[in-house]
């Protein structure tokens, strides 16, 4: 959908004209029906944030209009019954059967809709449907990939998984998400070196991406490659700050290397965050049992 970016456009000038219209029947109509402008006045307001005079990163969703259009079609029926009132009084041959064709064409008007919806929820039958419907309109969308490639992870299919991915990253390649996800991709075929890579791109894009640390730190547990699980932990320190879910990590990852003293220390310095934190006092307990049987 092409971007409009002057005022004087055609889209924008005919939206003034409807406008206007939609403005003087609101005044028209205000003492024989006020339902009429509140619907309208619904949904102007709820969309307004969404029109995107002032840029949106997402400038058209459909779920957008969901709320909006109640005001819509609250506004648009108000009327036609006051239509349809005004020219039932003036009893004219033609009136009724004018009246009735407007509300006949209303009627396929909704059916027609009622069957576009359906056929819209078909797209929606599961994520790799939706995703791959929407790919068909924004093929170059680097989150729609990526969103694809998720859903074929979630499926077990992870080569066509890393093929989105891939075809993301070249599309646009600022998002860590896409990284994070490559990499577990990647270590779900058993190519833990290239997954770990992943893990480090995503973490030098965002190094507040808690997630691919996680990732690391399990990936080298398995490894007992203890040179590196500090160095994660310092890059996590860095990166997150000593907040309650790094020091809960640190000392679980200490627990799991037998260093029940260091494993101790974080967790009260947990405790001193969070002092009613029953789960923690209870490691906490378990590292000391595991101390003294060592």
């Amino acid at each position: 959908v092409e971007v409009i970016t002057s005022f004087v456009s055609a889209p924008v000038l005919i939206f003034a004209v409807i406008l206007a219209i939609i403005t003087i029947i609101c005044v028209k109509t205000w003492r024989q029906d006020r339902m009429i402008t509140f619907g309208f006045l619904w949904f102007f307001i709820i969309l307004l944030p969404r029109t995107n005079i002032w840029q949106i990163n997402r400038p058209m969703y459909e779920h957008w209009l969901y709320l909006p259009m109640i005001g819509f079609w609250l506004a648009l029926f108000s009327l036609l019954i006051l239509v349809f009132q005004k020219i039932k009084k003036k009893q004219n041959k033609l009136a009724l059967p004018l009246a009735y064709a407007g509300f006949a064409a209303l009627a396929v008007c909704i059916l027609s809709f009622s069957a576009l919806t359906v056929l819209r929820n078909n797209d929606w039958q599961n994520a790799i449907t939706f995703y791959e419907k929407n790919l068909h309109y924004t093929p170059n969308s680097f989150i729609q990939h990526n969103n694809l490639g998720m859903a074929y992870a979630d499926a077990g299919r992870e080569q066509e998984a890393i093929i989105e991915y891939r075809k993301a990253i070249a599309i646009s390649d600022v998002y860590p998400q896409v990284h994070y996800n490559f990499g577990n991709s990647l270590r779900a075929l058993s190519k833990t070196d290239e997954a770990i890579e992943e893990y480090y791109k995503a973490i030098k894009m965002s190094p507040t991406f808690s997630m691919p640390y996680n990732n690391l730190l399990a990936i080298y547990l398995e490894q007992d490659n203890q040179e590196k699980i500090i160095e994660i932990l310092n890059r996590m320190e860095v990166g997150l700050g000593r907040g309650v879910d790094f020091l809960y990590l640190k000392g679980f990852v200490y627990y799991k290397l037998d260093e029940y003293n260091k494993a101790i220390s974080a967790w009260r310095e947990l405790l001193a965050i969070e002092p009613s934190n029953l789960k923690v006092r209870e490691l906490i307990k378990n590292a000391k049992l595991h101390k003294d049987n060592k």
